[in-house]
Formats: structure tokens, C-alpha cells, sequence
């Protein structure tokens, strides 16, 4: 038998849903994309994204990007055609895992937050502690 999970109860899935399905709520009900960002605690183009990833958001441009990413393009071939940044063309994808930055840590993000406290601890204890292997004569 192995060790227990960290988080037993956690689904990104579900909890992407959810915050998809909250912000899809918001905006039927006429908020604005900055009220929702506020409503969220999130970035507006995280909202933008939440609704690309919902189906509630379009522009042609957005539409462009879509369909040259489901048809086979990566991203720097949408770049060059439509002579946008990287992080333009990123901005009109939905999401694929999870939104970051979210209230809720991924079981990754987590681990990372606990590997750099104990590095930190651990540099501060070496950092902090009279040098023993050396002696003066």
C-alpha cells in the first residue's frame, strides 16, 4: 500500500468547471469583464480566457487563432502568419490544464511551495551557523 495522497479530494478538472462555469454565470447575468475579474480576485484576460475556454467569448481574431491551433498549426507558425506575439496567440487559446494562480494549488504548485521552503529553511541554518570546518591557528 502506497502513501496517502496530499490532496485525496483535489480535481483540477472539476474545479476548472467550476470556475468556468461561475464566470459563464457572471457574464449571462451583463457583468462586465473587470467586474468579474474583481467578483474572481482574477486578471481580466484570465476572465477572457475562462470564456474562450467556456465558448462565451469571440472576435475574429480569436476565431483565427482557434481554428489555425485545432487544425494542426503550432504556435509559432499562428505567430508568423498573423503577425502577433507569443503571448497574443496564448491569450486567445483556451486553457489546457488549470488556471494559474488560482485560490486552490495544484498538487505540483504545492510540492514546489514546500521544496523551496525547506531550501530556504536549510540556507538559512547554513547561512546563520558559525563555519566548524575551518580553524584558525
Amino acid at each position: 500500500m502506497g502513501r496517502k495522497g496530499l490532496k485525496p479530494d483535489y480535481n483540477p478538472e472539476k474545479i476548472m468547471k467550476e470556475l468556468i462555469d461561475v464566470t459563464k454565470e457572471l457574464y449571462d447575468k451583463g457583468n462586465s469583464y473587470r467586474q468579474i475579474a474583481r467578483e474572481l480576485d482574477l486578471s481580466v484576460s484570465k476572465v477572457i480566457k475562462l470564456l474562450i475556454a467556456g465558448g462565451l467569448y469571440y472576435s475574429d481574431i480569436c476565431w483565427k487563432i482557434n481554428k489555425m491551433y485545432a487544425s494542426g498549426k503550432t504556435i509559432p507558425e499562428i505567430q508568423k502568419s498573423l503577425n502577433i506575439s507569443r503571448a497574443s496567440v496564448q491569450a486567445y487559446l483556451p486553457y489546457k490544464k488549470c488556471v494559474y494562480n488560482a485560490k486552490e494549488l495544484s498538487l505540483n504548485a504545492e510540492r514546489i511551495r514546500r521544496y523551496r521552503q525547506r531550501k530556504k529553511a536549510k540556507n538559512n541554518i547554513i547561512n546563520s551557523s558559525p563555519d566548524l570546518g575551518s580553524e584558525t591557528v
